[in-house]
């Protein structure tokens, strides 16, 4: 009863509220229509009303009021007057045809029935006209006006006057009429004005409104009010003068206009603005400037603030530039840089259209003299080219003896020494191929310091121009060409005062008034050295991009005077010697050393000598710069590149043959060592046998404590793995059923499954009772594929099956006698053989646990697998170490006993990789996703079958049988993921899920439980039927529609 008077509260609750939800769905449906009906009847004439005897408004004539206004002073019903002729019969008409009157009448010229030949026709009404004075005031919603009927005489006509929208008037209660009823165009269709910015209205978060939504008028997008610097230009500009004017504007009075402001104007030849600046005031500025540097380029800034009492201030601000006139000619750039009209040397040529030849540009040659071969008559030519460019004299040609030291040459940079008869270098010579400053520069030898872009510097005058208490003065330097690494930037401090007389001091550099020296600063970006902590990117004045060079050298020459000497060569042509080989060795016996960039040999302390200020030495010294030694200066100093043993100039395996080319085992000039597969597996050998195998200390540990500990572990490991069933289970399959094999060559066997994967089930105990006495007649443990026989006389048995963590009989499949490819499922029931020599071969389901570990536990047990894996695969080779080191009978014994536990762990606990593979990924950036959860279930019992965990390469597989499937990923940071259907039975095979899987990073929602699944505990078991029962009901009495068992 009370679940009666539930069922019905509940019913009457849910149709009242669909009738409430209906009805607010009928009200919402209606309200637009009576809005429309609003509008409608608001912009309607409600004061015209026809058959008033007034006419009002567009009414023609109105009852009493027709009189001399219609033809026959008649009114149709409609306040409009009756046309004879136009086919209707209005008022005061009595037809509009003959067929209209009555048999013997026809219808006259003014639509009246007459009697033909009875006295004339009516005469047509004379036409009337009607004037009328303007409309009255408005009076309690009327006006009235006075007319004059030409044939009726005067009368007087009203109308309402109350408000029409969209007539073109503003009148009462209208806010606007646009002579329109559309919304959105400012004014609406009810005639009041549209909130929102550019409808011309300065609403409430408003400052202005111009009636548009543009910005640069003073009135922004957003209706506030806009500072602007505008009319902005520069004058009057000389060698050393520039005039800067603009204007400032603002909303004032409802106009854009100009206005009183304060500006501060700042210049300077660099963007940080510090030549000078200027505080000023007004709403149009003229600003003169002087003391300018001719041919400079300048910046500017105009800065204005606006002060508002009753609202924030105003800032805005403005940048430009100017070039000054004048200068001083730079003679090698091909431009007219002092705008005289002529460029550079006379040989020079103009690229901006201007003369050769500035008469401010002097010529000074620097001449390359080359002596040529001697001659039999003991001279010889030398000739001289001029160095400059373009060349400011000819070169030119003189004759000089040569019987000193005959046939020894040396070259332009090159001096004779007549003691050794041998060439000397030149130092700063230009041409020698090497950048030697201070000497040398790009400005002075392009030829030995060549660059990219060269810096053209214009510096300021120095800052202030009294010099300060603290006695330092500076300036700013700009390079008109911007190079990305600037050369010799000049100084920008100088001492003043006469403190510290004649100091100057650089970039990253700051003056020590006290020692009157410059102090560096470390790191400093700009200074021209790539010191720690910078990079290209970084700073790029200072750092250059690092070329990986790939080395290979030439093999080495003859022994002479006790040294060697090669040829190297970078096969990336890299401008940096980074990391470039020894050219020089020593082949002395007993001194095996080689020499490279910035050194040179010294055989009598069979040493390297370095070399004082050279460029390679990856050191950058006070005269090196990142543009005159870019390996030194130009790569920060932690970078390195290590030589390999194959370049390295050494006989690193004492073989007698050095580095690639002479030594075989040296494969590539990049290979890391000279031994090859032999020498180093010799090495190895030798190393091990020395240290381990030949070692007392070794083998004593080995006996005493290595090899028990090694046996503990491992038999602790192999059993934690091994569950005592399993273990047992296997055992008796070995020992108690040697001819299983052959029984299974038969294919007369039964199965025992997983009910939910349908893979076979390994090591489960099946026993065979005698249903009479429920006394076990047999048992069988099932092989890999779970198959198990028995073959028993005629009589009634019953099966039980036993295996630690499953379940029998089955729920899930409890009733079902087919099962995907599994027929004759047995659910604990009876066995009937009738014949004998038949064996039972039942397919029995079990149900498995189902997988309630959290990710948390999953994550532990998959650390604990891989450790207990790590220590099972390493006991075999760690005993057969032990058995090396110390064989003995023990050692043996337990290098046996690893074997045996090697071999159990491999058949009963290890558990074989996929061979392919299923992977969870981002699916932002699809990089895999390691220790993700991935978990497998049952489709149609929603059971969770098996979870997995990925590992670091995103990957998992699970191997499943016939079956409908689902997966669910998820990952702490990602949104969880559950797939669609997999579906395994169509496959006709046992397959290996792995389907890849996307996850988007974010916080959602946990994945809905799956509906719940049939129950999983066993039904409470049957007891075997009582010895008067057996033989009562047979298994086709228990199948009931299925046909009889036969075994």
């Amino acid at each position: 009863m009370q679940v009666a008077k539930a069922k019905l509260f509940f019913l009457s609750f849910a149709v009242s509220l669909a009738a409430a939800a209906a009805g607010l769905l009928f009200l919402v449906g209606r309200l637009p229509a009576q809005a429309a009906s609003a509008d409608v009847l608001i912009n309607a004439d409600v004061s015209v009303l026809c058959g008033n005897n007034i006419r009002e408004g567009s009414e023609t004539c109105d009852g009493g009021a027709s009189s001399g206004v219609c033809y026959n002073s008649s009114c149709n019903s409609d306040c409009t007057c009756p046309v004879c002729g136009d086919g209707t019969i209005g008022a005061g008409e009595g037809c509009e045809s003959t067929s209209d009157c009555p048999a013997g009448q026809t219808c006259n010229a003014s639509c009246v029935c007459a009697v033909p030949g009875h006295g004339p026709p009516s005469p047509p009404p004379p036409a009337c006209t009607v004037s009328c004075d303007p409309w009255g005031a408005c009076s309690s919603g009327i006006q009235s006006r006075s007319c004059t009927n030409s044939c009726s005489g005067p009368f007087t006509q009203t109308q309402s006057c109350l408000p029409v929208c969209g007539n073109g008037f503003t009148e009462a209660g209208e806010e606007c009429d646009d002579n329109n009823t559309a919304a959105g165009d400012g004014c609406s269709s009810s005639c009041q004005l549209e909130l929102g910015c550019g409808n011309g209205v300065v609403e409430a978060g408003e400052e202005c409104d111009d009636n548009n939504t543009a910005a640069g008028d003073c009135c922004s997008s957003s209706c506030q009010v806009e500072l602007l610097i505008s009319n902005v230009s520069v004058s009057s500009v000389t060698r050393s003068l520039a005039t800067v004017n603009w204007l400032t504007r603002s909303w004032q009075g409802g106009t854009c206009s100009s206005v009183a402001t304060g500006s501060v104007l700042e210049w300077g030849r660099t963007v940080s603005l510090s030549d000078g600046s200027a505080s000023l005031s007004g709403s149009s500025y003229r600003h003169p400037i002087g003391g300018l540097t001719a041919n400079t380029s300048y910046y500017f800034q105009i800065t204005a603030s606006l002060d508002r009492p009753a609202a924030p201030d105003l800032v805005t601000s403005y940048d430009g530039s100017w070039l000054t006139s004048g200068g001083v000619e730079n003679c090698n750039n091909g431009l007219d840089d002092d705008h005289d009209g002529f460029c550079d040397y006379a040989a020079s040529t103009c690229t901006d259209g201007s003369v050769a030849g500035d008469p401010n540009c002097a010529c000074a040659p620097d001449f390359l003299c080359a002596p040529g071969a001697c001659q039999p008559d003991g001279l010889r030519v030398v000739t001289c080219e001029d160095q400059t460019t373009p060349t400011c004299q000819p070169g030119y040609q003189y004759q000089e003896g040569c019987g000193v030291c005959t046939g020894v040459v040396c070259g332009g940079c090159q001096q004779l020494d007549p003691q050794t008869c041998s060439c000397i270098d030149v130092a700063n010579c230009c041409g020698n191929q090497s950048c030697e400053p201070p000497g040398e520069d790009p400005y002075r030898c392009a030829l030995d310091c060549p660059v990219s872009c060269l810096s053209e510097w214009d510096c300021g005058g120095w800052q202030p121009a009294d010099c300060p208490a603290a006695g330092v003065q500076t300036r700013d330097c700009f390079d008109r060409n911007a190079c990305a690494v600037p050369i010799i930037e000049p100084d920008t401090q100088r001492s003043c005062g006469g403190v510290c007389p004649g100091l100057e001091c650089g970039a990253g550099e700051i003056i020590n008034i006290t020692q009157c020296v410059c102090e560096r600063i470390v790191p400093f970006c700009g200074n021209a050295v790539c010191e720690a902590g910078e990079s290209l990117s970084a700073c790029p004045q200072d750092c250059v991009e690092i070329c990986e060079p790939s080395w290979t050298c030439l093999g080495w020459g003859s022994c002479q005077a006790g040294s060697q000497s090669r040829e190297c060569y970078d096969l990336n042509g890299c401008d940096l010697d980074l990391g470039r080989p020894p050219e020089v060795r020593s082949c002395q016996p007993g001194c095996d050393v080689a020499c490279g960039v910035c050194q040179s040999l010294d055989l009598a302390s069979c040493s390297c000598a370095p070399t004082v200020e050279c460029c390679g030495n990856r050191i950058c010294e006070e005269d090196e710069a990142t543009w005159s030694c870019a390996v030194d200066c130009g790569i920060p100093p932690t970078v390195s590149r290590p030589l390999p043993a194959c370049l390295d100039g050494l006989d690193n395996d004492r073989d007698g043959l050095p580095d690639y080319l002479a030594d075989p085992g040296c494969a590539k000039p990049s290979d890391r060592s000279e031994r090859n597969i032999t020498e180093s597996a010799g090495a190895i050998g030798t190393l091990f046998r020395e240290a381990v195998l030949d070692n007392l200390i070794v083998e004593t540990i080995n006996e005493q404590l290595a090899a028990p500990l090694l046996m503990t572990a491992v038999v602790v490991n192999s059993f934690s793995m091994l569950p005592l069933f399993t273990f047992l289970s296997y055992l008796r399959f070995l020992f108690t059923e040697p001819f299983a094999l052959l029984l299974r060559r038969r294919k007369q066997w039964g199965v025992v499954y997983n009910a939910i994967t349908k893979e076979p089930i390994d090591l489960a105990i099946v026993r065979l009772y005698r249903t009479a006495d429920n006394r076990p007649i047999r048992s069988q443990v099932t092989d890999q594929q779970g198959r198990y026989s028995f073959i028993v006389p005629p009589g009634r048995y019953y099966l039980t099956v036993t295996k630690p963590t499953f379940t029998f009989p089955t729920a899930l499949l409890k009733g079902k006698y087919e099962d995907v490819r599994h027929l004759n499922l047995y659910h604990g029931e009876p066995i009937e053989i009738q014949r004998s020599s038949l064996p039972i071969t039942a397919n029995i389901p079990l149900d498995s646990p189902e997988d309630s570990r959290q990710p948390a536990k999953l994550i532990f047990q998959y650390f604990r697998r891989k450790l207990q894996y790590a220590i099972a695969f390493s006991g075999v080779p760690l005993a057969a170490l032990s058995l090396a080191i110390s064989p003995s009978g023990i050692t043996l014994s337990l290098f046996g006993v690893h074997c045996l536990l090697y071999g159990l762990f491999r058949r009963l606990a290890y558990v074989r990789p996929a061979k392919s593979w299923g992977v969870v990924y981002d699916q932002a950036n699809r990089t895999p996703i390691r220790l993700a959860v991935v978990r497998i279930y049952d489709q149609e019992h929603h059971r969770l079958v098996e979870s997995r965990i990925t590992d670091r390469h995103g990957r998992y597989a699970f191997l499943v049988d016939h079956n409908w499937y689902y997966l669910t990923a998820e990952k702490p940071g990602y949104r969880p993921r559950r797939t669609g259907d997999l579906n395994l039975i169509e496959k006709g095979r046992a397959g290996i899920v792995n389907f890849d899987i996307n996850l988007e990073r974010g916080t959602g929602p946990s994945l809905p439980p799956p509906p719940p699944s049939v129950p999983t505990q066993s039904p409470p078991p049957v007891a075997p039927p009582p010895a008067s029962e057996v033989g009562r009901q047979s298994l086709e009495d228990i199948m009931k529609l299925k046909p009889p068992a036969s075994f």
